[in-house]
């Protein structure tokens, strides 16, 4: 199903979603925009609390983000689709070594440059898939 992805290869390639390295810690999963919970009626964490290797697998349209100059992102590219723009934003990600790229789909009034320095974040609401597991999870 194109909802629900059997791998996280396949969620990121075939549906062009953002992969997130994550962790459990004391019940909660952390990634590097925030906690996200299990879907209601889901348990809270695998067996092996804190092991991993985790990935949190996000939509192009499930952030947001403002304006902030001391915000911990950069827009690094932007592609006009049509409707709406297509964001890549580099996320400087506390406690890894690497910065993580995400792309954004942003309405066409959203219209910012290259260079801006930005904070994003997941909306309420959207749904994100554990893997390996497939969990069903939502922002905190």
């Amino acid at each position: 199903m194109v909802r629900a992805p059997a791998t996280a290869f396949v969620g990121r390639f075939v549906l062009q979603g953002n992969l997130l390295e994550a962790h459990w810690s004391g019940g909660q999963l952390l990634t590097p925009l925030g906690a996200l919970r299990p879907d209601p009626g889901g348990s809270m964490a695998p067996s092996g609390d804190g092991e991993g290797p985790w990935q949190v697998l996000l939509s192009p349209s499930a952030f947001d983000l403002s304006v902030d100059p001391g915000g911990p992102a950069e827009v690094v590219a932007r592609e006009f689709l049509g409707r709406e723009w297509l964001y890549q934003v580099r996320l400087d990600a506390q406690g890894s070594s690497a910065p993580v790229d995400l792309r954004f789909r942003l309405p066409l009034e959203r219209d910012y440059p290259l260079g801006l320095r930005c904070r994003p974040w997941l909306l309420p609401g959207e749904t994100a898939r554990l893997f390996p597991t497939g969990q069903s999870l939502r922002p905190s």
